[in-house]
């Protein structure tokens, strides 16, 4: 009799019970990668893909784990990932939800609506519309990449759409960020 291994398929949303043909009965919390998950659990007998798929989901959660870490500058233009605990850092973290009670009450900041009007909304547009113009001009994948992330595309997400790995984007993002900031200075 065969060995029979277990892919832990991790349920995002509810769209994957359809798909699977699954129901909430089907499904456990995995502690997988420091994270509880749920996941349905697939039944599958060969060895060699039960290990490829986990190898794919703990690179996909050490992604997750990254696009969450501190941005530090790296003193020539570029940035670091910061390589501390962020349990024990003092800053919000970037990628997480920030909360303006959580300011106020444990911090003691006076968070001010500094909500742009619409004149200031029309002005920030036809700038950045010449920035992406100008930009395109010079590096179109970096207009591309600075687009994605100002229509609130995660690095995932732009890779996938421009056929680039994802710290490739997350690169490409910051130095496209260091040449927008010389043209706006111009």
């Amino acid at each position: 009799m065969e060995n029979k291994f277990f892919i832990p398929y991790v349920i995002e949303d509810d769209g994957a019970f359809k798909t699977l043909h699954i129901t909430h009965a089907d499904v456990i919390t995995y502690y997988f990668g420091g994270k509880h998950l749920k996941v349905y659990m697939v039944p599958n007998y060969d060895k060699q893909v039960y290990e490829d798929v986990l190898h794919l989901i703990w690179a996909e959660l050490s992604n997750k784990a990254r696009e969450q870490k501190c941005k530090l500058s790296d003193g020539h233009g570029g940035f670091i990932t910061c390589k501390a605990n962020c349990k024990s850092c003092s800053r919000t973290r970037c990628g997480l939800p920030s909360s303006l009670d959580y300011e106020q009450e444990v911090n003691g900041h006076e968070i001010a609506d500094n909500s742009a009007d619409s004149i200031e909304r029309k002005i920030l547009q036809i700038t950045l519309e010449g920035l992406f113009s100008k930009l395109r001009k010079i590096n179109p994948q970096y207009a591309d990449i600075l687009e994605g992330l100002y229509n609130e595309m995660t690095h995932h997400e732009l890779g996938l759409k421009l056929g680039k790995a994802e710290s490739t984007i997350q690169e490409q993002a910051a130095l496209a960020l260091v040449l927008a900031k010389k043209i706006l200075s111009e």
